[in-house]
């Protein structure tokens, strides 16, 4: 059996990437599901975010990228593990738009790859799914959860999603995940957002109270501990769980 940690953590695409280095390296997570990595964004200094980040710490990567702009740059997810990594894949959930879309009509991608953790790999996906204001559950979303919720039907074992998912602990989409997955905590009542104000629209949070990240796996992972941990970077708070594999 191999002990081993992994975080789950929507990085805000405009935070420093140097602040988010250094976090990474404070927790030093075997396996890192990161969302909203940009590359060749301006407002970032067209940095290859999730390419700094892998030259930084020293692992294997892969960047699914959801949405692509006319200014040149993608936004997307990226997995990050100290081990070999194989069979890199991403599907979308959600067609990404060939003019510049407003956030809540951006592409949404699934990205996953193959962990070697010991003799038998792990698939390990992320993704991020639409925002809406206030975090309803739009027919919308739930048409982006139902690509999801087929896709992890298909993996009966040695399988983990986290994932930033834009809804709360008692939406539609986290009940149907939950017939399929042991949810591996911490418990739903420890929010994630917003630890920094927000305000997009006609929706404004200044207080941290909304449950948007999650983690899960099959049975046959089996979980040791799972907690948030706190960091004044970016707007979300990370999670990390460490599994027994």
């Amino acid at each position: 059996m191999t002990t081993i940690k992994l975080l789950q953590w929507n990085i805000f695409f405009k935070e420093n990437i140097e602040h988010v280095v250094q976090f990474l390296k404070e927790v030093k997570a075997d396996i890192m599901c990161l969302q909203e990595l940009t590359t060749a964004y301006a407002g970032n200094n067209h940095i290859d975010r999730p390419k700094f980040i892998a030259e930084n710490i020293g692992y294997n990567y892969y960047f699914a990228p959801a949405q692509h702009f006319s200014t040149g740059h993608s936004l997307g997810n990226a997995i990050f593990a100290k081990y070999q990594i194989s069979n890199q894949a991403s599907f979308y959930v959600k067609e990404q738009k060939e003019e510049d879309p407003e956030p809540w009509d951006e592409g949404r991608v699934v990205a996953s790859c193959d962990v070697k953790i010991g003799k038998n790999p792990v698939t390990v996906a992320t993704t991020h799914l639409s925002y809406t204001s206030k975090f309803i559950e739009t027919d919308q979303k739930k048409e982006e959860a139902k690509k999801l919720l087929n896709y992890v039907k298909k993996k009966p074992r040695q399988f983990i999603l986290a994932a930033d998912l834009n809804i709360p602990p008692n939406s539609w989409t986290i009940k149907e995940l939950e017939a399929l997955l042991p949810h591996c905590g911490p418990n739903y009542d420890f929010p994630t957002f917003a630890s920094k104000p927000f305000k997009y629209a006609d929706f404004e949070e200044k207080e941290l109270r909304w449950r948007l990240d999650y983690v899960f796996a099959t049975p046959d992972i089996k979980v040791r501990s799972a907690k948030i941990l706190k960091t004044k970077y970016s707007d979300h708070l990370p999670i990390l769980v460490e599994f027994q594999i």
